[in-house]
C-alpha cells in the first residue's frame, strides 16, 4: 500500500478551466501535460515556463490559477533532469524560492493563512534550501508553518509532512533536532496508523536508521533495516532506498566483524532488480588507508596504485601493486586497506562471478 498525500495532486487539478482558454494557452498547457506524461524533463521545463508566462498576463499575478502554473514551473525547474548546472546559470530562469514565495502568497489570499493548501509549496519552500536560495530561518519557518497547518490533518498525511519537514531541516546546520524529532515522531504516526508494508513507513525507517547509525546505535539500525530490506521484498518493488539500506547493513556488519552478513548484503545489492543482467562490480563498504607516521613527518607524499579480484562474494582478492611512488610504507597501508573494502560482485547473466578491478590510493598532506 502506498500513501500519497492527497494535496500533491493541487497544482493541475485546480485547473481544469485553463484547458478552455484562448487557443495559444490552451495549445501551450496541452503541450505540458504531454510532456508531464511522457516524462520529458526538458520539454516541461519549456512548456511550463511558457504556461505560466501566457497564464499570467491572461488571468492576472493575483489570479489561483497563475500561482498553480507558478507551482508547475517550480516543479519543472527542480527536476534532477533539469536542475544541472546549464540551468543553474541560466539568468532567464527565476529562483525556485521566488515562484514559490509567489505561490504561498497567492494561495494565502485565495485560501486563508490557515490552509493546508499552503502546505505544499511551503515544503517546497523549505526544501529549495540545498540549492542555497533561503537562509536556514527561513527554512525552519516554512518547514514549521507547514507542520503546523497539518497538525487537525490525518495522522498518516501529518506524518507525511512531519517527514518532508525533517527532510528540510537535516540539510541545515542550527536545526538538525528539530529535524530528527520530526521524522521520529512521523515514524511513530506511521507504526501506529499504517501497514507495515507501507512505502512511506519504510522511507522513515530508513532515516530513523541512518540516525541510529550515526549514533553507533547498530542494533537499533540493524533492526530497521533489516525490516525495511523485508518490506521492499514484500512489496516486489526495487527502489533506490533498499539498495541502500543493504549498503548501510554491509556496513554495519563489517564494522561488527560479520563478513558472513555482510556478504549476504553485498550479493543482495549485486541481484537487485535496478541492476542491469551485466552489471560491473561496485564498491559498497570503503575506509580510506592510513597516512604512514613515518612518511607524514618527513612532509612525503605518495600514490598506489593496485590491481585486484573481486570474487562472486564481494571479497578482494589477490591484490598487487601495479604503481608506486613514495616508498614501501605508503603500499603497506594500502594493501592492508583495500583487503577489507566489500564489492557488490559483477554480475552477467544474473549471477555473480570473479572479476579484475583497479584502485588508487593518492597519499596528499594537507595544506
Amino acid at each position: 500500500m502506498t500513501l500519497k498525500p492527497i494535496i500533491l495532486a493541487l497544482a493541475i487539478a485546480t485547473l481544469p478551466c485553463i484547458v478552455q482558454a484562448e487557443t495559444s494557452f490552451s495549445d501551450v498547457y496541452a503541450a505540458y501535460q504531454s510532456a508531464v506524461e511522457n516524462s520529458d524533463a526538458a520539454e516541461q521545463l519549456k512548456q511550463a515556463k511558457l504556461a505560466f508566462e501566457l497564464g499570467k498576463a491572461k488571468f492576472g499575478e493575483s489570479h489561483i490559477n497563475s500561482a498553480n502554473l507558478a507551482m508547475n514551473y517550480a516543479n519543472a525547474i527542480k527536476l534532477p533532469q533539469n536542475y544541472d548546472a546549464r540551468t543553474a546559470s541560466d539568468s532567464t530562469l527565476p529562483q525556485t524560492s521566488d515562484l514559490l514565495e509567489y505561490v504561498v502568497e497567492v494561495y494565502e489570499k485565495e485560501y486563508g493563512e490557515e490552509s493546508v493548501e499552503l502546505i505544499e509549496p511551503l515544503l517546497k519552500l523549505a526544501h529549495s534550501y540545498q540549492f542555497g536560495f533561503k537562509t536556514e530561518s527561513e527554512i525552519k519557518m516554512a518547514a514549521t508553518r507547514a507542520v503546523g497547518l497539518a497538525e487537525e490533518s490525518s495522522p498518516l498525511f501529518k506524518a507525511w509532512v512531519m517527514a518532508e519537514a525533517a527532510t528540510a531541516l537535516r540539510q541545515t546546520a542550527r536545526y538538525k533536532q528539530r529535524a530528527k524529532k520530526y521524522l521520529f515522531d512521523a515514524y511513530d504516526l506511521y507504526v501506529e496508523h499504517a501497514p507495515e508494508n507501507a512505502l512511506e513507513r519504510n522511507l522513515a525507517a530508513f532515516q530513523v536508521a541512518k540516525y541510529e547509525m550515526e549514533k553507533r546505535r547498530y542494533s537499533k539500525a540493524e533492526e530497521l533495516l533489516l525490516n525495511v530490506v523485508e518490506q521492499f521484498q514484500v512489496l516486489d518493488y526495487s527502489n533506490a532506498v533498499e539498495l541502500a539500506a543493504h549498503a548501510f547493513l554491509v556496513e554495519l556488519y563489517e564494522k561488527k566483524g560479520n563478513r558472513e552478513e555482510a556478504t549476504k548484503h553485498c550479493l543482495a545489492i549485486g541481484s537487485m532488480k535496478p541492476w542491469k543482467d551485466s552489471q560491473e562490480q561496485e564498491p559498497i563498504f570503503r575506509t580510506p588507508p592510513e597516512f604512514p607516521v613515518s612518511a607524514a613527518r618527513r612532509g612525503k607524499e605518495g600514490l598506489v596504485k593496485m590491481q585486484f579480484t573481486v570474487d562472486e562474494m564481494g571479497f578482494v582478492r589477490e591484490p598487487e601493486v601495479i604503481k608506486s611512488e613514495g616508498g614501501k610504507a605508503y603500499e603497506k597501508s594500502a594493501l592492508k586497506t583495500i583487503k577489507n573494502w566489500r564489492y557488490a560482485p559483477k554480475f552477467e547473466n544474473g549471477k555473480p562471478l570473479a572479476a579484475l578491478n583497479t584502485v588508487q590510493f593518492d597519499f596528499k598532506l594537507g595544506k
